[in-house]
């Protein structure tokens, strides 16, 4: 008998052991949950704003990519024009030139007929001089 009343107390020890073993456990368990549960609203949190500053990232490049675009074609168009103006003045200033050719080369034609017309007056007035030594 004493020796299982001593069993009987030690089973029921045992049992309360076991029953506080497994109530602490279901509140590790919990506190387990609560925490991955936590770290997973976290992970998602972070995730979001992740994505969020991705996204914006990518935007920004998209805007600075198009930017950057619109100078280049406003660029190119600024020296399409200046070609243009470039090939306008040469343009004239081939015309001017040959105009300045033709008239360099009429002063020059202008001044030798004024050197004609000049000896021919010359001739003329040495002509009267003469006449007039005669009579």
């Amino acid at each position: 008998d004493i020796y299982m009343a001593f069993l009987q107390k030690r089973f029921k020890e045992a049992l309360e052991r076991t029953r506080s073993l497994e109530k602490r456990l279901a509140v590790l368990e919990q506190t387990g949950d609560e925490i991955v549960s936590s770290l997973c609203e976290d992970l998602v949190e972070i995730t979001e704003h992740s994505n969020k500053t991705e996204a914006r990232y990518v935007k920004k490049g998209k805007g600075l990519h198009r930017k950057r675009r619109r100078e280049e074609i406003r660029h190119m168009e600024k020296i399409k024009k200046a070609d243009a103006i470039i090939r306008k003045l040469e343009e004239r200033l081939v015309v001017v030139s040959g105009g300045v050719v033709d008239a360099v080369n009429k002063v020059l034609e202008d001044s030798d007929s004024s050197k004609s017309d000049s000896s021919m007056e010359e001739e003329d007035e040495e002509n009267d001089e003469i006449r007039l030594e005669r009579k």
